[in-house]
């Protein structure tokens, strides 16, 4: 499935960066934390329960919406932020 592809992939890049970055493995950890991490925790959770309960009310599915937005652009702000300060 394409998710399995995606998933491939950005381990892929990430390793490849892991390995031509051993001096700064700091940030290599910080990145992976940023792309792997705050889905994990603030985006995928939220998408999950408004698939998984039917019944949820809208202002649950809205707020599940919003906190979904906040971790992609946490993300993005993280990313970022690391890949600039790589330098």
């Amino acid at each position: 499935s394409r998710r399995k592809v995606l998933t491939s992939i950005v381990i892929g890049v990430l390793a490849v960066v892991a390995n031509l970055a051993m001096d700064d493995l700091d940030k290599v950890v910080s990145l992976m934390g940023s792309l792997l991490g705050i889905p994990l925790a603030f985006v995928f959770p939220p998408l999950i329960q408004i698939k998984l309960d039917s019944h949820l009310a809208r202002w649950r599915k809205k707020a599940n919406r919003t906190v979904s937005f906040l971790g992609v652009l946490a993300m993005l702000i993280s990313t970022t932020t690391t890949v600039q300060e790589w330098s």
